[in-house]
């Protein structure tokens, strides 16, 4: 017989069943089940943790109030999979009616040979307009769940009738079919209430099996041909992940990383570098986990590291199909780098092997698999590892959002980047250019600069240049005309303060205000080159050419676009002595100095280099000679 525990208060029995919570996610530490322990606390506080209150309808209250969709059921696994535990480890506290039940997918009818067969024939009969092959095995296992979805429906409201040939059915029964999935909303396959698109597909992909199997002449009636469907047009979704938020999720914390074990590093860079190669090419979720070492030819790129990201057999495409995606890899690479030291660090620790796969006879490395070294399924990286990352980085994605926003930011991002829309169609290999274009989600803040960019408004073309201002007359003209503007409409301004001073002085603001403004005292010319120097015009030139080479002064240009030089980068040049003066300077007989630029090229004294001639700062020469001399003359008398 059970000892049941009699508690003091609701306290205890709250600190009791977080215990075992606790203990319940240790238990299953790597499971998915337990990322969702937040929402089994917050169903618990919703009845004040008396856990016998809680069911369906305490579930629903928190979905709607959390906007959760109707087919996140993943809290719900969560807490039946914790009360299996509470029951075994306290079944004192935990009975088995406190689980909440699922509704479950209907029992799928099962087709009648002939019928089955009949399916068969005509799906295999069928090529895709887009690929020109049969279609893929996905597609035809959901047409064929529809038809025995139809078949069992028939059945249902017609229990002695014998249906044996796709022919056996009758305009009525599509029409009642269509009729009472339309009205409930509920899906035949499923049992769970769905969007009316997904209704709709699933009638249409009856009316596609009978379509096609008149054009291919194996029916001679298409009982369909009545039935109208309505897709809803679903608006654009608006949410967008930034810049900021991308980086984010596929940032790697170098300390974080050095304290972790082997295991949580796989899956923390993995899960990291997976959303940086969806986003890089902008890849769709079932690309990103097929792709492959393969994949990433460096022998196509360019030596600026541009090539293509290869995708085979993408959506709407053959099986063997290969799309190019050109983008800059230099961050692609640096990503995969980190992840290939770390994947081949765990696989031998683990002693297992990455998988292979084979297309056409040529095998094939997939980049990214799992910690027991398998493929991954692109359900797994959508509802587990990219729902995981934007948890533990603080994303709060919308409703309904999934990894292939990721997809939707990489295109919007090319777009805000200046990518010409055609190019970025022909990366996002859309099958037309609306569908690229849904996926462009622009900001206030891009429109608000789209709109001053036309309108000549945005902060570059807001500079004034030297190079547009009027001559000085008008200019002076225009700065009347406001002061006497100001003064007409407001009281501000008296006579006697309208002075020319007033008006020199805005003027001078003005010029001072333009971005290519040069104070001439600030400046020489070319002219003033020639005259400081003392040499022609020719080898003048050519200094200031190999001065501007070698990086030791930066001309400007002013408004006639005349080159000028900065005061102080000229003057600073030329107070320094080159080699061969200062060796006559300190008495060394040499036709060619080499002791002096010895000195520089052992860092003994600082030198400038301007072409073949090491220049000095004369102070440091004198400095470093008097300190030679008057070490030695002290050396000598001790």
């Amino acid at each position: 017989m059970l000892k049941l525990i009699t508690y003091d208060s609701q306290f205890n029995k709250a600190e009791d069943i977080g215990k075992l919570l606790t203990q319940w996610v240790n238990n299953n530490n790597g499971k998915h089940i337990v990322h969702y322990k937040k929402q089994i606390e917050e169903l618990m506080d919703e009845v004040g943790y008396d856990i016998s209150k809680i069911n369906k309808e305490v579930f629903e209250k928190i979905r709607k109030r959390n906007n959760w969709v109707e087919r996140f059921k993943w809290p719900i696994t969560a807490w039946n999979s914790f009360c299996k535990y509470g029951i075994i480890k306290r079944p004192d506290l935990f009975l088995e009616d406190y689980m909440i039940k699922r509704v479950h997918a209907l029992p799928q009818s099962t087709l009648p040979k002939t019928i089955d067969e009949e399916v068969h024939k005509i799906l295999d009969g069928h090529l895709v307009f887009a690929t020109s092959e049969k279609m893929k095995e996905g597609s035809q296992r959901g047409m064929i769940s529809s038809v025995k979805a139809f078949y069992g429906y028939v059945i249902s409201q017609e229990p002695g009738r014998i249906v044996v040939h796709l022919s056996d059915f009758t305009e009525q029964d599509a029409q009642s079919f269509k009729n009472n999935v339309i009205e409930t909303q509920v899906s035949p396959i499923t049992g769970q209430k769905v969007s009316f698109n997904t209704l709709s597909k699933q009638i249409a992909d009856i009316k596609r099996v009978y379509k096609m199997g008149v054009e291919q002449k194996k029916l001679l009636v298409d009982i369909t041909r009545d039935i109208k469907l309505r897709y809803r047009k679903t608006t654009k979704r608006e949410f967008c992940l930034s810049k900021e938020q991308i980086e984010k999720l596929r940032r790697i914390d170098g300390n974080k990383l050095k304290e972790m074990s082997i295991e949580e590093r796989f899956k923390y860079v993995r899960d990291a570098t997976m959303v940086s190669v969806q986003y890089e090419p902008a890849l769709r979720a079932e690309e990103c986990v097929n792709l492959c070492w393969e994949a990433l030819p460096k022998y196509e790129r360019s030596n600026t590291n541009v090539g293509p990201v290869v995708v085979i057999g993408a959506k709407a495409r053959p099986e063997n199909h290969e799309d190019r995606v050109y983008i800059l890899c230099d961050r692609l690479d640096s990503d995969l780098a980190r992840w290939k030291v770390v994947s081949e660090a765990y696989c031998q620790y683990k002693k297992i092997s990455p998988p292979e796969i084979v297309i056409n006879g040529k095998v094939y490395h997939p980049i990214f698999f799992s910690a027991k070294g398998k493929t991954i399924k692109a359900e797994t990286y959508i509802s587990s590892i990219f729902t995981n990352k934007a948890e533990k980085t603080g994303i709060i994605l919308p409703a309904g959002y999934k990894s292939h926003i990721v997809r939707h930011a990489r295109i919007t991002h090319w777009i805000d980047e200046g990518y010409p829309f055609e190019k970025v169609h022909e990366n996002a290999r859309h099958s037309d250019l609306s569908m690229t274009w849904r996926y462009f989600h622009s900001n206030a803040q891009k429109r608000i600069e789209a709109v001053e960019k036309v309108e000549k408004l945005d902060k570059e073309s807001r500079n004034i240049r030297m190079t547009v201002l009027p001559p000085k007359g008008v200019l002076r003209s225009i700065i009347q005309n406001i002061f006497y503007y100001i003064k007409k409409n407001t009281n501000v301004i008296e006579a006697e303060e309208l002075e020319p001073v007033n008006i020199f002085e805005m003027e001078k603001g003005l010029r001072e205000s333009c971005v290519d403004y040069i104070e001439s005292k600030a400046f020489y010319t070319a002219r003033d080159m020639v005259d400081k120097w003392g040499l022609g015009r020719t080898q003048t030139f050519q200094r200031l050419k190999t001065l501007t080479k070698d990086g030791l002064i930066k001309p400007v240009l002013d408004k006639n676009g005349k080159k000028k030089y900065l005061k102080e980068e000229i003057d600073y040049l030329t107070s320094l002595v080159d080699s061969k003066k200062a060796s006559i300077a300190f008495g060394y007989k040499e036709k060619v100095p080499t002791t002096i630029p010895g000195l520089a090229n052992k860092g003994i004294i600082r030198s400038t280099k301007i072409g073949k001639l090491h220049h000095f700062q004369p102070q440091e020469l004198i400095e470093h000679f008097y300190d030679k001399h008057f070490n030695h003359t002290n050396t000598s008398q001790n």
